[in-house]
């Protein structure tokens, strides 16, 4: 073989490892790619059943508090503790789902994804995190009823309003930071249409 020979099929080899690896890194961040994708369906199915739950735990917050919390007796509130305590195992698992969103989105940023995507997942588990905080926070509310400090109306209703102040801050930044999201989507559209 002459030296000429030699180095075209070096060449040729040299190529041929380039493009193969070339094609394994490919395949590896579409791989990537992939795993983040899945990892966002599984955050965005905890997202939605924590919802439920959460629009659960409302309806029985609602119910147990269906009376005048200030002028009816403590008979009343006793008859409430039921609806009170499924109201907050319902914001427990709410919170809960929050949280396994929050992991699902932090997981799929953490892998080879493009920029604007790592941010798009790190605003989306932010936001679950504190959507998380929230229903810890409302879960207090229900459980207001079994407060023995609490003897009478005036003191439930001052409780239960600190405690929707201490919520909707929460809840006003993780709103934000979802509003940061879905600005990252709306200017990167062809990118999360591809996902």
């Amino acid at each position: 073989m002459t030296t000429r020979s030699k180095r075209r099929a070096l060449t040729r080899y040299v190529v041929a490892v380039a493009v193969g690896a070339a094609l394994m890194v490919g395949c590896g961040a579409r791989d990537e790619a992939d795993r983040a994708n899945k990892l966002v369906d599984e955050g965005n199915a905890e997202v939605e059943s924590a919802n439920k739950h959460a629009e659960a735990g409302t309806a029985k917050y609602t119910q147990a508090f269906d009376f005048d919390v200030v002028t009816d007796t403590s008979a009343d509130w006793e008859k409430s503790k039921p609806l009170a305590t499924e109201a907050s195992q319902l914001f427990d698992q709410a919170a809960a789902g929050f949280d396994r969103a929050a992991d699902k989105f932090s997981q799929a940023a953490k892998l080879g994804v493009d920029p604007k995507f790592k941010e798009y997942l790190d605003l989306k588990s932010r936001s679950s995190r504190l959507r998380a905080e929230h229903y810890r926070i409302v879960k207090e509310r229900p459980q207001s009823l079994f407060d023995a400090s609490i003897k009478d109306g005036d003191t439930l209703v001052a409780k239960i309003t600190e405690n929707e102040e201490r919520a909707q801050k929460i809840v006003a930044e993780s709103e934000r930071l979802e509003a940061d999201a879905e600005k990252i989507r709306q200017q990167n559209t062809e990118m999360f249409e591809a996902k």
